[in-house]
């Protein structure tokens, strides 16, 4: 594989990002040059954008795996191997609302129930209301 860089220096001497990634579309890694020609907050920006691109490509990789599996358990179960896409599909939705549902319930658990009385009483200062 062709060796590639992040940066490289343009004619009038700026130093520009090459944008080159790697076979799985993650931008490649900084190496001695690029962090000569970087300032600190570029290097600190640049890596946080591959730390992203990787993980998005891990949970991409994820997810076609976890697909491969529920298809294979899907036609074990007697499903047809051209519907485990959108069985899958229907699987994480159910997933992701029952999981809602949870952090709903947590959230009311941790609320306060009843508004204290001692907080519906205006106070002397805003105004003579009787």
């Amino acid at each position: 594989m062709k060796d590639r860089q992040a940066t490289r220096k343009r004619a009038d001497r700026r130093v520009e990002l090459t944008g080159a990634r790697d076979k799985y579309g993650v931008l490649v890694a900084l190496d001695t040059p690029d962090y000569e020609r970087l300032s600190g907050e570029q290097v600190r920006e640049y890596e946080a954008r591959r730390a992203a691109a990787q993980a998005d490509a891990r949970k991409q990789a994820n997810e076609v795996a976890d697909l491969e599996v529920f298809a294979v358990n899907f036609v074990r179960a007697g499903g047809a191997r051209s519907d485990a896409p959108a069985a899958f599909r229907a699987h994480r939705k159910q997933q992701a609302a029952e999981a809602a549902s949870r952090a709903e319930g947590a959230a009311l658990a941790a609320s306060p129930r009843e508004i204290p009385e001692s907080s519906l009483r205006v106070p002397r200062s805003a105004g003579n209301y009787q």
